[in-house]
C-alpha cells in the first residue's frame, strides 16, 4: 500500500542497486509494476546479512525531522539490562580464577588450556562491549537531545556501528564453542542475575549462551526506546518525542532484537535449558519467556507502522488492518506458569489490547464511511470498553510489577489513546443517531482485510543452535546454585531484630550461669539432658546470625 512505502523505500533502493551491479553491459532493466512491489515482503528485499539495509538509511527530508508521531510507546528494559550487567565483570573474573585454580589440582592438557583462555577472552570482550554501550548510551535517565539534525544523523550511524559490533562479538563467542564440553575433570561456572529471580549459577554453557544473546537483544530494545523518545532542536517538533526519522531507527532495532530473541529461544530449546532451572522460579531464558519477549519486540515494531499510517492520514481501513496485524503477533502466546516474568507478561497484554482497540476504532470509522452506523457504534463502544477494562488494568499491573515504572513515561501515549477512543465512540453514536439511524449490531464484523507488507524479525545470522550448545541432562538442576534474595525475608528480619537481640542476650546470660555445669562428667545420668539444653542455649545466642543467614539464602 502506498502509505507504507516509507518503511519499504530503503529496502527497494538497496535491492535496485544490487540488481544494477549484477547486470551485464548489454542487459536492460525493467521497472517493477505496482502489483509486484505490493506483493514483495520486507524479508525478501533485504540485502546480505553482513550489511542490512535498514529503513533509516533513506535520506530524510526536512519535513520528516519536524514530524512528531503519536500512538507510540516502546518497552524500555534498562532496569533488567543494568541488573544483569551490574556484577557480570566481577563474576567473570571469579570464573577465570576458578579455572586457573583448577589447573594446579587437575592435569589439564596444554592445548585445552589455550582453548579455554581463548574462550574466556572472547567472553570478556563481549561483556566489556555490553558494559561500554550501557555506560555510554544508556547511563542517563533523561532522553537523548540533539542540537541539530546532523548530530542526530551521526548518532544513528553510531548506533548502526554498535549493533554490528555486538553481532560480531556474539558470532565470535558462539562460534568458538565450549572447550570443556567433553572434559569431565574441570568445568567453568557461569553466573547471571535474572529478573526477579536473584542470581543463578550453573556449569552448563547453554545457560551462558542464552544469557549473552538475551542481553544483546535487551540492549537493542533499550536503544530503540531511547531513539523514539529523542528530541531534535530547531525542527519545529513541538512535542519533542516520536521524531519520524528516529522512529525508523527504532523500527530496525526492534526487528533485530526480535531475531536475536527467537535465536535465543531456539538455543534454549536445542539444549533443553529447562532442565537447569528448579521448579517455580522466574526464568528469563525459558522458551516461553524468550518467545513472549520476541513477540513484544515485533509487535512494538509493527505498532510503529500503525502510528506512521495514522500520522500520514491513511485510509481508516488500512490503519485498522495494520493494528489488527500488530495484535495478531500475540495469538500464539505460550504459558509458563509461575516461571514467566510478570512485568513482560502484563506489558504484552497491555499492548495487545491497545492494538485491538485501535483496530476496532478505525474499523468503526471505516464503517461510518460505508454508511454502516450500527456496526460502527458497536465497534467503537467495544474498543473503548475493552481498553478501560483490560488495557488500563494490564498497564497498571505492568507499572507496579518489579521495580515500579514511571507513569509519566507513557502519559502522552495514554492520553492519545483514551482521547481518540472516546472521541470515536461519541462520533459513531452521534452520526448513527443523526445520519444513518441504524440499530446497533449484535456481533462484531470480521477484521478489515488489506494486502500488507510483511514486517518480520531480522535473522541475526548466528551459527546453528545445535552447533553452539549440547543437550543438558534432565537432572541438571542439581548442578545449579541459586540466590533468591527476597525483600520479604529481609523486611521480616529487620522488624524482628530487636526481639532476636533480646533472645540472644538472654541466651548469653543463661550460658554464663550454666557454664560450671559443663564440668559435670559425661557419665552423669543428666549429662545428655544438659547437653541438649546447652545446644538450645547456643542456638538462642546465635539467633540474630541465623536470621541473617536465612534472609540472604
Amino acid at each position: 500500500p502506498p502509505d507504507l512505502l516509507l518503511l519499504l523505500h530503503s529496502s527497494l533502493a538497496e535491492e535496485k542497486r544490487r540488481r544494477e551491479k549484477k547486470l551485464t553491459p548489454g542487459a536492460t532493466t525493467r521497472t517493477r509494476t505496482r502489483s509486484e512491489i505490493k506483493g514483495t515482503s520486507i524479508a525478501s528485499m533485504e540485502p546480505p546479512k553482513s550489511s542490512p539495509a535498514l529503513a533509516h538509511h533513506v535520506q530524510p527530508s526536512a519535513e520528516d525531522w519536524s514530524r512528531s508521531i503519536p500512538f507510540v510507546f516502546l518497552l524500555d528494559p534498562r532496569v533488567e539490562l543494568r541488573s544483569r550487567l551490574k556484577s557480570s565483570k566481577v563474576w567473570h573474573q571469579e570464573t577465570e580464577k576458578e579455572f586457573f585454580a583448577q589447573e594446579k589440582e587437575i592435569k589439564v592438557p596444554e592445548d585445552l588450556k589455550d582453548e579455554v583462555r581463548a574462550f574466556l577472552k572472547r567472553r570478556k570482550a563481549l561483556l566489556e562491549h555490553f558494559l561500554t554501550v550501557e555506560s555510554t548510551d544508556l547511563s542517563s535517565s533523561s532522553p537523548w537531545t540533539f542540537s541539530s539534525t546532523e548530530l542526530a544523523a551521526e548518532k544513528m550511524k553510531e548506533i548502526d556501528g554498535v549493533t554490528e559490533e555486538t553481532k560480531s562479538h556474539l558470532i565470535e563467542y558462539l562460534s568458538c564453542g565450549y572447550p570443556l564440553a567433553k572434559d569431565a575433570g574441570s568445568k567453568l561456572h557461569f553466573r547471571w542475575a535474572e529478573s526477579e529471580g536473584g542470581d543463578f549459577q550453573t556449569i552448563h554453557h547453554a545457560f551462558d549462551a542464552c544469557q549473552m544473546v538475551l542481553t544483546a537483544a535487551l540492549l537493542e530494545m533499550c536503544l530503540a526506546s531511547r531513539a523514539h523518545t529523542a528530541s531534535v532542536a530547531n525542527t519545529g517538533n513541538t512535542r519533542n518525542t516520536g521524531v519520524k526519522v528516529l522512529l525508523r531507527l527504532s523500527f530496525s532495532l526492534l526487528r533485530q532484537a526480535a531475531g536475536l530473541l527467537i535465536y535465543a529461544r531456539d538455543l534454549a530449546k536445542a539444549a533443553k535449558l529447562q532442565n537447569v532451572y528448579p521448579d517455580s522460579r522466574v526464568r528469563d531464558c525459558s522458551e516461553a519467556c524468550l518467545h513472549l519477549l520476541s513477540q513484544v519486540a515485533l509487535s512494538d515494531a509493527k505498532s510503529i507502522t500503525v502510528a506512521i499510517a495514522i500520522e500520514k492520514k491513511s485510509s481508516n481501513g488500512l490503519v485498522s488492518a495494520l493494528a489488527h496485524d500488530a495484535a495478531q503477533v500475540f495469538e500464539n502466546r505460550q504459558s509458563d506458569g509461575d516461571g514467566l516474568r510478570p512485568k513482560w507478561k502484563f506489558y504484552a497484554l497491555w499492548k495487545e489490547q491497545v492494538c485491538k482497540s485501535l483496530a476496532l476504532a478505525f474499523q468503526a470509522l471505516h464503517n461510518l464511511e460505508l454508511g454502516e452506523g450500527g456496526i460502527a457504534k458497536l465497534c467503537s463502544s467495544t474498543a473503548l470498553r475493552d481498553y478501560n477494562d483490560v488495557g488500563i488494568l494490564s498497564r497498571d499491573s505492568y507499572d507496579g510489577c518489579g521495580k515500579p515504572s514511571a507513569t509519566a513515561d507513557h502519559a502522552a501515549y495514554d492520553e492519545s489513546c483514551i482521547k481518540f477512543l472516546s472521541e470515536t465512540a461519541r462520533r459513531a453514536e452521534r452520526e448513527n443517531a443523526i445520519v444513518h439511524m441504524k440499530g446497533t449490531a449484535t456481533s462484531l464484523p470480521p477484521p478489515v482485510k488489506r494486502g500488507l507488507p510483511r514486517v518480520e524479525e531480522i535473522e541475526p545470522g548466528m551459527p546453528a543452535p545445535k552447533e553452539c550448545v549440547i543437550e543438558i541432562p534432565e537432572d541438571a538442576s542439581k548442578d545449579g546454585k541459586q540466590s533468591n534474595n527476597s525483600c520479604f525475608r529481609r523486611t521480616m528480619v529487620y522488624l524482628a531484630m530487636p526481639l532476636l537481640a533480646l533472645i540472644s542476650l538472654m541466651g548469653a546470660v543463661v550460658w554464663l550461669l550454666l557454664l560450671p555445669l559443663k564440668l559435670i562428667p559425661c557419665l552423669c545420668p543428666v549429662a545428655c539432658g544438659l547437653q541438649l539444653l546447652w545446644e538450645a542455649i547456643e542456638y538462642m545466642l546465635k539467633a540474630p546470625l541465623h536470621a541473617c543467614v536465612w534472609a540472604g539464602s
